[in-house]
């Protein structure tokens, strides 16, 4: 997946180029590029998942669900909203519920709130709608855990559905996103290239660098190197402008393709 980037792409062949004509230093440049950005992009995605499956192992196995009438113990999987859920001191929770119950209840919801100490839970109502999650104490969350006492709970919501479910499909999107669209095709025009300010540091800097490597007689012999022509940083102009029209094309194609 790390490989199959657009501008990774141009990379590669340009390398490819390269090499054919016996520019391999130039080549061998392009390459270690390309596998950096490659490993980096691997590293991002290799933390996402590991963070996606300790949420996921925060997540209760089993409950003790009230089913015509019985307690029986069940899957947390075969949970549905609905169901009726006894807990105890101990019990991780499977699913987000309102409480029916809660006779000393008290929760321990840092995971999902950052609470220092456990919450008590009440029954009683929530006098206004849309309160914040801190303020919801008749409601009890899955992957939070019972620190004492006891309770019955109606379960609302399940899975990806509940709260801790909401993170951990946040995680799940690899991908940084933008309002719209991902960063990745997003329009350059719309991003803006001076929010930026490492590309920017890095576009100073290789320009500065060349520069140099040209013009200045003691690194020009160094880097084996001949200063350019008014007629050569045009071509470089272009050439390096054309990358950037050629992606800015892919992604208004992906834009286009994507609309009903």
């Amino acid at each position: 997946m790390q490989f199959t980037n657009f501008l990774v792409v141009i990379l590669i062949i340009a390398g490819l180029i390269s090499a054919y004509l016996g520019d391999y230093v130039e080549s061998l440049a392009i390459f270690a590029i390309v596998l950096m950005a490659g490993v980096l992009g691997f590293v991002q995605e290799y933390r996402a998942e590991k963070a996606l499956e300790a949420l996921k192992a925060l997540s209760a196995p089993t409950a003790r669900v009230i089913r015509d009438g019985k307690e029986v113990v069940v899957q947390a999987r075969d949970i549905v909203p609905g169901d009726i859920v006894r807990l105890y001191a101990g019990d991780r929770l499977p699913a987000d519920g309102r409480l029916i119950e809660a006779i000393n209840l008290r929760v321990d919801e840092a995971i999902l709130k950052g609470e220092s100490v456990p919450v008590e839970n009440k029954t009683d109502l929530v006098p206004q709608e849309n309160v914040p999650i801190s303020e919801r104490y008749n409601m009890v969350f899955s992957g939070t855990a019972v620190f004492n006492g006891r309770g019955l709970m109606v379960v609302t919501a399940t899975g990806m559905n509940t709260e801790f479910g909401k993170i951990a499909h946040m995680l799940d999107e690899v991908e940084m996103m933008t309002t719209v669209h991902s960063l990745d095709e997003a329009s350059l025009f719309k991003l803006w290239l001076f929010t930026n300010k490492w590309l920017i540091l890095a576009l100073i800097s290789s320009l500065t660098f060349m520069i140099l490597a040209m013009y200045v007689p003691f690194l020009s012999k160094v880097f084996n190197t001949v200063p350019l022509s008014f007629t050569d940083w045009l071509l470089v102009g272009s050439s390096a402008l054309s990358v950037i029209i050629l992606d800015e094309i892919h992604k208004l194609l992906k834009c286009i393709k994507r609309k009903p």
